[in-house]
């Protein structure tokens, strides 16, 4: 199963997004250890961050603290609520601070720019540095949330958007978009392609706490909810590209299991996909080997990528108790493999290859 687009890779011009705040949960960086650092994970984000800076995207991040402290759940009963939240606040720094060597590691210029004021190991936040940043080519970590207490890293996220004119917020989890219910107990959960900032406060859905939710619909920022499983989905956002495929095939499948639905455009026909990626509606399209050919060799403008997007076996399902069913299969087979039928598609589709 191959993959196969029309020209090359976007340039500057093309990006959807050029301006962006991603917010990542501290939690994620933690990956499968669920506290401190999984430095793989961390390292795997910095390279798509890097991409994205190579790209042209002007990148701000805030970064959670929940993979050291969250204020609420672990001082709750403990510790006075302001004090638990600004310990918080220096988990939120000390993410700020890893991220930062790793990226700087990979050669990428970088500033941290903290609500409070930690002079010693950051700059304090200003606005207009962080944009001057920004137009630099630099990546901004914004670290303490906001500087105050009872307020989340989300709202802080929402905040830095709107304060540096970003396009998008870049919304990193552990689940791959907004449900209905917590897919993790309720495997009933439905995914939500889309949804309105009115309907999230309202079915009081868990995306964003309820004041980042509301300072999204007030200043208009689109919000894109993501895997931070796979950190190529960063590049993916930024990009905004699309995928065709054709209705009901493993290829439509794959590619909404690995993109997501709303990356994933599906078509009645092959040749629809290929009609909607010359008049450039989609990026690309998947599509099985031999058709990609034919189309490929009647279209000079698209071309098969190199590596196969997908590879897979085929085979027959029926129900085990239709005897008769199979007993008919398998006498077709026979009379294709009797007159070479079979051993024909072997040789074209299969061992040529």
């Amino acid at each position: 199963m191959n993959l196969f687009l029309k020209g090359e890779i976007m340039s500057m011009a093309q990006l959807k997004y050029k301006r962006v705040l991603l917010k990542i949960s501290g939690e994620a960086l933690a990956g499968d250890k669920h506290f401190g650092f999984d430095f793989d994970v961390v390292s795997k984000v910095c390279d798509v961050i890097k991409k994205c800076t190579d790209m042209g995207v002007q990148m701000g991040v805030v970064i959670g603290g929940g993979n050291f402290w969250r204020g609420v759940k672990n001082g709750e009963g403990y510790i006075e609520r302001t004090r638990a939240d600004h310990m918080g606040m220096l988990a939120t720094a000390m993410n700020c601070m890893a991220v930062a060597d790793v990226l700087e590691q990979k050669g990428v210029d970088v500033r941290v720019q903290t609500a409070l004021e930690i002079k010693e190991v950051a700059e304090p936040y200003i606005r207009a540095r962080a944009i001057r940043h920004l137009e630099k080519g630099r990546v901004v970590l914004f670290g303490c949330g906001i500087g105050s207490p009872f307020f989340s890293t989300d709202t802080a996220a929402v905040l830095r958007a709107a304060e540096i004119n970003a396009d998008v917020i870049l919304l990193a989890k552990n689940i791959d978009g907004v449900y209905n219910a917590d897919p993790a107990k309720d495997v009933n959960a439905i995914k939500y392609d889309a949804i309105s900032y009115e309907d999230v406060l309202a079915q009081h859905l868990a995306v964003m706490d309820s004041t980042a939710t509301s300072l999204s619909m007030d200043n208009h920022i689109p919000v894109l909810v993501f895997a931070l499983k796979d950190p190529e989905n960063i590049i993916r956002a930024v990009e905004g590209k699309k995928i065709g495929t054709q209705r009901g095939t493993t290829g439509y499948l794959y590619c909404s299991d690995d993109f997501g639905d709303d990356a994933v455009v599906a078509y009645d026909s092959g040749l629809t996909a290929v009609q909607a990626l010359n008049n450039g509606q989609v990026d690309a399209v998947v599509i099985d080997n031999e058709p990609a050919k034919a189309y490929v060799e009647s279209n000079p403008g698209l071309k098969i990528l190199d590596t196969s997007y997908a590879e897979e076996d085929y085979a027959i399902g029926m129900n085990k108790s239709n005897t008769a069913l199979l007993e008919a299969v398998n006498a077709a087979l026979e009379e294709l493999k009797a007159d070479g039928t079979l051993q024909a598609i072997v040789d074209k589709y299969i061992t040529a290859e």
